[in-house]
């Protein structure tokens, strides 16, 4: 499923399926890069991506975990 949606994806945002290199990891990641916290909050707000979200991402997710950091 998360192959399937890589190529709709906006700019700074990456999906990827765990290497596998160690035990315990989980299946995939999405990462997303911001050039500032107003514009992940924006985002972060948009009824679409959190309806894209809700739809195509959950169903697949037995969790989801959220980090946001400031580097």
């Amino acid at each position: 499923m998360i192959r399937t949606v890589v190529g709709r994806l906006e700019p700074g945002v990456r999906v990827g399926l765990d290497a596998g290199l160690r035990a315990g990891g989980w299946d995939s990641a999405l990462t997303s890069d911001w050039t500032d916290v107003e514009a992940h909050r924006v985002h972060d707000l948009d009824e679409e991506r959190d309806r894209v979200r809700r739809e195509r991402f959950a169903p697949f997710c037995e969790q989801i975990a959220r980090v946001r950091f400031e580097c």
